[in-house]
Parts: C-alpha cells; sequence; structure tokens
C-alpha cells in the first residue's frame, strides 16, 4: 500500500527462516522472466513470476540490495 505523503510504499522480505526486511521505500527492482521491473508507490497491483537475481530497493535514497 503506498503512501501518498512520504511517497512511499511497504515492502515486506521473508524468507523461511525468518523476516529479511519489513519497511517502506521509494522503489523496488527485480527480474522476471520478461525482464527487469520496477515498482513505485501508488503502482497498480500486479502479480509477477520473479527469477533467481539480485533485486534492489530504496530506503531512504539508498539503494539495499537481497538476492532472490
Amino acid at each position: 500500500m503506498a503512501n501518498a505523503e512520504t511517497k512511499t510504499t511497504y515492502l515486506v522480505i521473508r524468507t523461511p527462516e525468518k523476516s529479511f526486511y519489513e519497511g517502506p521505500v521509494e522503489e523496488v527492482q527485480l527480474e522476471t522472466p520478461e525482464g527487469q521491473i520496477g515498482i513505485l508507490p501508488g503502482h497498480m497491483a500486479m502479480a509477477a513470476a520473479v527469477v533467481a537475481g539480485v533485486m534492489s530497493f530504496t530506503v531512504d535514497g539508498k539503494k539495499k540490495y537481497a538476492f532472490l
């Protein structure tokens, strides 16, 4: 869900063992079978397959990375 005032959306990344990240983000980028996609606050609802690779998400203007 996007927050119009702060221009963020809420991201949850979970592994079978623990929660890796949970909080507001300004942008998410990840790989799908069709190529890279970027998700910004206010993005329409969607479902997509993801492929193994590096994803990035922006928090307070700084990029963070995770491997899917």
